[in-house]
């Protein structure tokens, strides 16, 4: 089953790892998009 929210997850430095689909479709971003960005590509 699927999270109905937004779930990331980040390295210490900030870079995200890992993205689930809800997070993709609240921000509007591929998971390609996200993933090895740094989290505030989400501010």
């Amino acid at each position: 089953m699927a999270a109905p929210i937004g779930i990331g997850l980040a390295n210490a430095e900030g870079v995200i790892l890992e993205i689930n689909s809800a997070m993709c479709e609240m921000t509007g971003y591929q998971p390609s998009e996200l993933i090895n960005q740094n989290m505030g590509i989400l501010c």
